[in-house]
Order: structure tokens, then C-alpha cells, then sequence
């Protein structure tokens, strides 16, 4: 079992030796509850979450596209979210409700001032045990 940690005021994860369910986890560590609403903020930083959403790229629901040709957009409980042009395999293995640990893997550099776009997480589905890693915009800091 994996939680988080609080060091030096960064969240670290710890592997634990007891297995519980995610419920319990939830429960045992108040400081993992306080932070599941929360991105990443440092790169190599991790945090747990839910898979919300997936859907197309373009549209709201998988009818709007019912083989994904647009691409692939998931949504987490934390508020994130990721997007590709392309069909992503590992994600549309995903359902709502999956626990993910989600880390913070890129940042760009040289974004104009509140351009926040373009940061790319490296998520593990703990369900499937698949991974993908994909960034939260069509668009980088500074694009269309």
C-alpha cells in the first residue's frame, strides 16, 4: 500500500507493509484526505485521486464520438485533467470511480504570466495497474 507524506512541505509517497482498502486508507491518513483535491504542484510530486470523466476530445460524452477519433480527455477528482489527439487505450480501460496516483512529471518553462497549461502527469491506474502519461491541454503555455 501506497500513501502520502507530508516532508519538508512537499507530499512524498510512502509504501506501507498493510493492505486495506481505499476506503480505509481514506480514513487512516487524514493528511491523504486533505490533499486528494489537490494537483501536484512540484515535478516528481504524487497524490491520490478518482478518474471522474472520460470522454472525447471533442464533445462531452463518449456519444459524441463513439470510437474516440478525436481523441481522449479524462478527468479526475482532484480538478485535473488530461487531453490527447489520439485514442488512449490505457485510458479508455478506465472507469469513473478508479483510485489513480497521479504525479506531476513536466513543466514548462517560459510561460507568460497565468499560463499554466501544458503541465504533464504520469498517472497509474490502480485498478488496471496501466499507466499513461499526458498533459492537462491540447495546448502548451503560450499556444492557441
Amino acid at each position: 500500500m501506497e500513501q502520502l507524506l507530508k516532508v519538508n512541505g512537499i507530499m512524498k509517497l510512502a509504501r506501507s507493509l498493510i493492505v486495506a482498502s481505499p476506503l480505509a486508507r481514506l480514513a487512516q491518513a487524514p493528511s491523504l484526505a486533505q490533499t486528494v483535491s489537490d494537483l501536484p504542484q512540484v515535478q516528481g510530486e504524487c497524490v491520490i485521486t478518482t478518474i471522474t470523466d472520460i470522454h472525447p476530445r471533442l464533445g462531452n460524452h463518449p456519444g459524441d464520438d463513439p470510437t474516440f477519433r478525436s481523441g481522449t480527455v479524462v478527468e479526475f477528482g482532484n480538478g485535473g485533467r488530461q487531453v490527447s489527439y489520439e485514442r488512449v487505450e490505457t485510458i479508455l480501460a478506465s472507469r469513473p470511480g478508479d483510485e489513480v496516483k497521479m504525479c506531476l512529471s513536466f513543466i514548462p518553462g517560459e510561460c507568460p504570466t497565468g499560463d499554466v497549461r501544458g503541465r504533464e502527469y504520469r498517472v497509474l491506474n490502480m485498478r488496471t495497474g496501466e499507466s499513461w502519461d499526458l498533459p492537462d491541454s491540447a495546448h502548451y503555455c503560450g499556444g492557441a
